[in-house]
Formats: structure tokens, sequence, C-alpha cells
């Protein structure tokens, strides 16, 4: 018989799906990044939520949910309906982006759960937080556990396996207020008295927040939103009141046998496992079943029967639950930048658990036939979550690296295969090209220069990804040779380290947030306008990475970057000057020179377009751009905001008003001045003759 006798107060759920959860095998220094299939841990959600009432449940399925849909829908929920939302452009379930894709299915104004896929609750639990009273003043309940010993062990056994320099911000920590109202809750919180549990109660105007928060930044989550319904006093909490519930750090740990950390008590495994069976549990998942008593429980006896509220399980000889235990090690560091570092890897699973299914080792295969990623070799980007900076500023630069590479598709951009989010740093699993950085490809020349023929190949398949991600509406903004690979044989290169990117039309960023400023366009270097007279700041164009291109050839056919100095003062007087460093050697072509300082134009508008540069005798002659040619229509995306000439492109007259405005307001400053001049001539002298003649 279901848990709650009388149908709840709340006959919805929500539960934000993730295909696989994973943990570190160490807290420091981890060597491997272990993947759990979260698809049983999705179903004991399920069934629990039915087992309490719960008539409707929306799904949000993400990065390879077919996998899950289907063994979702292979089980029975009694008289509950799943339903599937699926959203391929994201990979966190906690995501806002996640759960804005379920809105449609929320039409109604009736109250919702929303219960968090990485956690395991005792039905009860849930039962009794689907009853917890929405009041007319509060917009969402969160579940929260206050109990004295889970506060200790989050300040003390998991801040000491987890805290980077005397910080932890992995838990959602919660400050209570009066009223039973949230004063506050967040991730990086020093003062707290609760933990979030994993589940809140929620109207759908929820969604609202979460659209303001989106319009606002890429990456955003749930308690983001929490936050702002705290700020005006509309989130109340529940207790759990000593019931179970377990986190992700917990259930990811239950299929590991050899997971020790000391942030995982010993109990909390053995009762997890419980109650894993309780609800249509897992055997194959866990090495534990209802069935043989699952050895090492907390209560260490046997079942003969299901319990009372279970659901029916499938047979242990299914070949669809021998499910993949599979993991990513980690190798040497290829790479580092200022937030992050970069590392070989591969992937690796136990062959004797693959069942009939889709093998998990990631392989792509890009439109120019080249293979990434064979034979489970990888590149990590680890990105650490420190506590400098406004809060999440780490996570925020990944995962705007992740939404810009996902919607780019091309073969010299480099591809994105999954990303992991662990306790202390967020995981990038991208392709692995297993050559040299351009730079060191350069030094290691004669002379520390490319031959013209080799740095004209480089440059036309980079021009070629400029091409895509321009019409694509961004801008990569880092372009040097630390963030180009070689392939092995050293003719193929890929373009990486999206960190930086930005839409088309973006103001400037700061120049300290450059790593390479010598290779930055003097709008970065200063946010200065060159081209208006009036001066002031000018959105970022196309022409912001042909400086860069420009910058990266020189180097290419002369061994050194253009511009250089002292201080970054006297870089920029050298850039501004256009005083380069050192000339072309003679064997360079002159259309080679020619294109470089086509490039390297303080005026964004002087320089030559993208279209311009592909149309160039020493690119187009040479065989070596890539038969992938924009549509006119897309190449007057690229150059609308560089390019004034209306007979080049045809601007929408707003545009054109928007370029001329500084023009206008010379032309009537100079005008005013003009009259001033004029008027003083006239009755100024006269004014100046009654002065004298009266001191006279």
């Amino acid at each position: 018989m279901p848990i709650a006798s009388a149908r709840p107060k709340v006959r919805l759920a929500l539960v934000p799906a993730a295909s696989r959860l994973t943990a570190a095998d160490g807290d420091n220094d981890p060597k491997r990044i272990l993947r759990v299939d979260g698809t049983e841990i999705i179903i004991h959600t399920l069934k629990s939520l039915a087992s309490v009432g719960i008539e409707r449940t929306v799904v949000t399925l993400g990065h390879k949910g077919h996998i899950m849909a289907a063994a979702i829908e292979a089980e029975c929920f009694g008289d509950m309906v799943v339903q599937f939302v699926w959203c391929d452009a994201t990979y966190c379930r906690g995501h806002a982006s996640n759960l804005m894709t379920a809105r449609s299915m929320f039409k109604t104004a009736d109250p919702f759960l929303i219960v968090m896929s990485d956690h395991l609750f005792d039905p009860a639990l849930l039962a009794r937080f689907a009853e917890a009273p929405m009041q007319s003043d509060n917009d969402a309940v969160a579940l929260v556990d206050d109990t004295e010993d889970y506060i200790k062990w989050s300040k003390e056994d998991h801040c000491g396996a987890f805290c980077k320099n005397g910080h932890c911000n992995r838990l959602v920590k919660v400050l209570l207020g009066e009223g039973g109202r949230i004063a506050r809750i967040g991730k990086r919180l020093t003062a707290y008295d609760a933990l979030e549990a994993g589940a809140y109660l929620v109207r759908p105007t929820l969604f609202e927040v979460l659209g303001q928060l989106l319009s606002k930044a890429v990456y955003c989550t749930l308690v983001d939103a929490m936050q702002l319904l705290a700020e005006s006093g509309r989130l109340r909490y529940v207790s759990t009141e000593g019931l179970n519930w377990y986190s992700e750090l917990t259930v990811c740990s239950l299929q590991q046998p050899d997971f020790v950390s000391k942030a995982v008590k010993a109990e909390w495994r053995d009762d997890a496992k419980e109650l894993l069976c309780s609800v249509g549990g897992v055997a194959s998942a866990t090495g534990y079943s209802a069935t043989d008593g699952g050895a090492g429980g907390a209560n260490g006896g046997s079942s003969e029967r299901e319990p009372e509220g279970s659901f029916s399980r499938r047979s242990s000889n299914d070949s669809s639950m021998k499910r993949v235990l599979s993991f990513i090690k980690l190798g040497e560091e290829i790479g580092e930048g200022a937030s992050s570092k970069v590392m070989q890897a591969e992937s690796r699973q136990d062959m004797d658990d693959v069942g009939s299914g889709e093998s998990p080792s990631m392989r792509c295969e890009n439109e120019g036939g080249k293979k990434a990623g064979q034979d489970g070799q990888l590149a990590v980007k680890m990105v650490r979550h420190t506590g400098d900076g406004p809060v999440g500023d780490q996570e925020r630069l990944a995962m705007w690296e992740l939404h810009v590479l996902q919607q780019l598709n091309h073969p010299h951009i480099v591809k994105v295969h999954d990303v992991i989010e662990l306790v202390d740093a967020t995981y990038i699993v991208m392709e692995r090209v297993d050559g040299p950085e351009l730079g060191d490809f350069i030094s290691r020349h004669p002379g520390g220069r490319l031959p013209p023929e080799c740095a004209c190949r480089i440059f036309s398949q980079l021009l070629s990804s400029l091409q895509h991600a321009h019409a694509a509406g961004y801008l990569h903004c880092d372009i040097k040779p630390a963030n180009i690979r070689l392939s092995s044989d050293c003719d193929f290169a890929v373009l990486t380290d999206w960190g930086f990117a930005r839409q088309l039309g973006s103001s400037p960023c700061s120049a300290s947030l450059f790593g390479s400023p010598a290779y930055a366009p003097p709008e970065q270097l200063t946010g200065y306008c060159p081209d208006g007279i009036s001066g002031g700041q000018r959105k970022l164009c196309a022409a912001a990475d042909v400086w860069s291109l420009g910058a990266t050839l020189h180097e290419m056919l002369v061994g050194c970057a253009p511009f250089g100095g002292e201080s970054f003062d006297a870089l920029v007087r050298n850039v501004i000057h256009l005083n380069y460093l050192q000339s072309f050697p003679e064997d360079v072509p002159t259309e080679a020179v020619e294109l470089v300082h086509s490039m390297l134009q303080v005026g964004p508008v002087d320089r030559a377009t993208v279209h311009e540069l592909c149309s160039s005798k020493w690119v187009s002659s040479s065989g070596f751009l890539p038969e992938q040619q924009l549509p006119s229509d897309q190449i007057g995306i690229m150059c609308d905001d560089c390019e004034d000439d209306p007979k080049v492109h045809s601007t929408p007259w707003r545009q054109r008003l928007q370029t001329l405005r500084p023009r206008f307001m010379l032309v009537f400053y100079a005008s005013v001045c003009a009259y001033a001049v004029a008027m003083y001539a006239t009755h100024g002298a006269h004014g100046g003759f009654q002065l004298e003649y009266e001191e006279g």
C-alpha cells in the first residue's frame, strides 16, 4: 500500500535528471574520475514518488538521456504518469536551463515538488514533505537538515576531506531566519545552521525567477533562484526531523566497493543500500539485494519478500540490469591557464560488466574525417572551485565555454564530449589533439619560425574556424599560439580554450583579464574606440579576432609577436603606433607581409575582414583553405559592426545612424564653436572698446 494514506496536497513532481553520477577517487589529487550509471537511482526516486501518491512526474533528460529513458519506460510506476522533456544542450541537473525546459509541462498554478535525481530519500520523508503547507506569502519551501550531528559533519569531516585553502563550495548551506523563513541560501555561506536536502516545493512562478536569471547569465542554478526568493522573504523551510536522506556523495559511493572517504560514513552507506532495496532495489548496481539480506546492511536482517509499498523488480538475469562502471583515468598535465589546467586522459570501462547496451567510450568523428578521442584518448580541463571573487566565477566561466562550444561544430574547433561536476572541480571532457602547441612547434624550427607554406596551411585552417564561429555570433577573444594545438603530424590545427569568448557586439573586456596582451587588439587593451573622433568605447566585432590572428601569423612567419614592451603601458604605445619588434625575413612572400599589415591596423574598420582574408591571393592560391565558404548574408553578419561603406554591405539605416552619430555630434559641436567665435568677433570687440573708453 502507498505510504501516504490520503491524497497529498501536491500531485505533481519534477525530477531534473543526470544520466551519470560521478566522484573522484581521491580528495586532493584525483587520479580517476569514477562514472556511475544513475538510472537505478532515478528509478528508485520515481517509485518513491509514486508510493506517496504523486500522480504525474516530469523527468528532464539531457546528455545521453535516451538510454535512461528506455530503462524508465521498462518500469512500472503504478498510477503515476512519467513524462520526459529533452534538453540536449545541458549536462547538469541543477542548472536553470535544464529546469526551464519543463516550463510548458506545468501550465496550472498548482505547486509541485522538485526532487534532485542524485539524492536518495526515505519515502516517508517525501510523503511528509508533500504535505507541507504552502502559504500565500511564499513561493517555495526548501527541505533542510538542521540536525546537530549533520551540521557538525559538514564543518568537520566533509570540510576536512574537500575544503581547499579554507573554503568549501559544494554543499548548499542555509541560514535560517525567523517565522519559518530562510534568510540566506548558497554554497559559500560562512555562517549557516542547516543544509539543503535536495528537494523543494515550489509554485510555477519559479520559472519567472529562473527566466530573469537566464536573461543576465548563461550559467545559473536553482539555488540562485532560491536566494532571490529568500531575499524577498518568500522562501520557507521544512526540516527532515531525523528522517533519512542521502546526498550525491553517498549515493555515488554505493557502486564503488573501494571508495574511501572520511566524508562518507560507513553506516550511511549501509543504510542507503538498504533503502535502495526497500523500494524496488538495485541488486546489480550495488551488489546488495533484498533477497540475500544485504550483508553488511544496517540491520543485518533478511527479507523473504518485498517490503510493503515497493514495486516488483526486474530479474537479476535481465541483461539490461548489467550496468557499466566506467572511469576516466587522468594522466600528465598538458597545459595550464589562469583558472584551470588541462590533463591527458583515457576512457576506461570494466568490460565484464558491459551489457548489450552502447559502449560509453567517448569517440567523435568530425566533418573533416579526423577522429577525436580514438580508443578513449581524451583531454580533461579541470576548473577548480575556488573561494576567490564572486560566487561561482570559475563554474560560470567553465559553463560559458561549454555553452559556446555547444553552438560550434567545426573540424578546427575543439569538441566537448562531457562535463562532470565534482566536489572540488568541474571537469570538461574534450577531444585530445596529441600534437604540440603552436608556440612549441614554432620554436622547434630553424630560426624559430615556420616556412611560409606551413604557416599558410595553419593560418587557413584557423581562418576557416573563425568563419564558422563568427557566423554563429561568437568571438574567440584570446587567439594566440598557446591556444592552438596541432595534430601528431603537425598538419592539422585546432583552436582551443574558448573561456574568454564573447558574443558579437559585446563591450571590450579589461586588458587584465587576458593572459597575453601581446596578441590582444587595441580596443581590448585600452577599451578606446579609435574610429570615432569623439572617442568612447566601441562594441567588439570580428575585427578583434582578425587582429589576434594577424599577430599569431606574424609570429609564425617572423618568430615573435609583432609588438612588445618592458611594461604594459610601453606595449600599448607600441601597438598604437605600430612599432614592430622585427621586420619580416626576405623569404616571406610579399603577399603574406601585406596580409599581416592589413590585419594589424589600429582602427577596426581599417582591418581586413575575414572574407577578404579568405579571398586574398596568398590564401586562395595555396589550396589550404577548407571548402567551407559562408553564404553572403552570413558574411554581412561578421562585418556590419566594422564596415561603414554602404556599397560593401547593405546595412539597415538604424545601424548606420548609430555609426554616424559621433560624426553628427562633431559637426554640431564645431557649428556651436564657430557661432560662438563669430558672436565674440561681432559683439566682444565692441564691448572691449567701451571698456577701454571708460578707462580712458
